[in-house]
């Protein structure tokens, strides 16, 4: 991430808090969840979880016991 001086004015920063755990951050400094679009921190930021988007395996046949 790029870092910006923290005395100077960056046009398009402004100051907004985190969904999670509500303190305040430079916009530039949050993240986007891609599950809940919330606007979160680094420290508050869920790592990606494989197991929420699995597939459901589809059989050609249908299971029969004989």
């Amino acid at each position: 991430m790029r870092q910006y001086p923290k005395n100077r004015y960056v046009q398009g920063t402004y100051k907004r808090e985190c969904d999670r755990c509500g303190f305040d951050f430079l916009r530039n400094e949050l993240h986007k969840e891609a599950d809940t679009n919330a606007i979160v921190c680094s420290d508050c930021l869920d790592d990606y979880d494989p197991q929420k988007h699995l597939k459901k395996r589809i059989r050609e046949k249908p299971f029969r016991r004989d």
